[in-house]
């Protein structure tokens, strides 16, 4: 069954120029995000598999194979649901 992703709600997000700052308000934790976290986290205000999004990045990025934006999607996902920045659910 597919996982869905989303944001924790006990989180803040903080843009910058091309990266982005994710505060865990639970754990007292920052998260800095590079480009393509930022991109990632850009994608779910709305719950999304981890395929959806590595399509999306896909299209958003030249030269991105989706076999690359699936492994980069999975471990920017595994990274921030490790820090409680994401919740997830089965389909």
């Amino acid at each position: 069954m597919p996982v869905t992703v989303s944001r924790s709600s006990a989180v803040d997000f903080a843009p910058m120029k091309n990266e982005s700052v994710l505060f865990q308000t639970q754990t007292n934790q920052f998260c800095l995000l590079n480009v393509t976290a930022t991109f990632v986290w850009g994608q779910l205000d709305q719950p999304c598999t981890i395929f959806e999004i590595a399509e999306k990045l896909c299209d958003h990025f030249d030269g991105v194979s989706l076999t690359e934006a699936i492994r980069d999607v999975e471990q920017t996902v595994n990274q921030l649901m490790s820090l409680k920045c994401l919740t997830s659910s089965e389909v």
